[in-house]
């Protein structure tokens, strides 16, 4: 009799180590049949139940969706939310109101009829850009310079070329012609020089609201997910999401 007990024991025994087992849901929907060592914020320690004197695995909780313990009891993990990224361009904040124009040698908003050079403008450019927008006004105003200074000549050597002419002074008229002679080279050197950085100042701020406008842009992805059944139970699905 006693030993038909113990043996009845032993079977009971044996029934709920079968029993008492914890199952894993992952967030791809996998299944483990496992014994739940030790849980924290960040991984879950276990052995299978299938190799009680197995290894020890480690989950990372990221990856966990569910833990049922064997005593009924369920474990539900929040997917983490990721930090919401700010708008950014250039490693700098980008405001969608502000679009960038060429007046002159300057860069201005547009949205407020290009009266303003932006504050922060360095920070919208970063320090390449601005850097890259310093030196191509720099050249601007020295190719204005220029022919400045091209048209100076040019009015100084017909004026004296004039006189001369009209006082019969030779010596006058020819210095005035060679006076007027060096607009010939200040004029066209000076607005080569202007329109080439005026070009470069129109291309950073056209750079910078192409970049305004992509970061600004809506992306589609398509991602597995899990879903979660009227029942309880997690099946894999596939999931939409929109990011502006």
């Amino acid at each position: 009799m006693k030993s038909l007990l113990l043996t009845l024991a032993m079977i009971v025994c044996a029934a709920q180590m079968l029993v008492a087992q914890d199952v894993i849901v992952t967030r791809q929907a996998a299944r483990i049949d496992a014994k739940i060592l030790e849980v924290s914020e960040t991984e879950v320690k276990y052995k299978k139940t299938s190799n009680p004197d197995g290894p020890v695995f480690v989950l990372s909780t990221d990856s966990i969706a569910t833990i049922a313990y064997y005593n009924g009891e369920v474990q539900v993990f929040k997917e983490k939310k990721k930090p919401e990224q700010k708008l950014q361009l250039l490693n700098h904040q980008v405001n969608e109101d502000v679009l960038l124009v060429r007046k002159g040698r300057k860069i201005v908003n547009q949205k407020d009829g290009g009266k303003k050079v932006p504050d922060n403008l360095r920070e919208m450019l970063g320090e390449e850009g601005y850097r890259n927008y310093k030196s191509a006004r720099v050249a601007y105003g020295t190719g204005s310079t220029l022919a400045v200074f091209g048209w100076l000549s040019l009015g100084a050597g017909l004026v004296m070329s004039f006189h001369g002419g009209y006082t019969l002074n030779a010596n006058e008229s020819l210095v005035g012609i060679l006076v007027a002679g060096v607009a010939d080279i200040l004029l066209p050197v000076g607005y080569v020089i202007r329109g080439v950085n005026a070009g470069r100042i129109s291309r950073i701020a056209e750079a910078y609201n192409a970049d305004a406008h992509r970061q600004l842009g809506m992306e589609m992805s398509v991602a597995p997910s899990l879903l979660l059944a009227g029942d309880g139970t997690v099946a894999p699905g596939v999931g939409l999401s929109l990011r502006f």
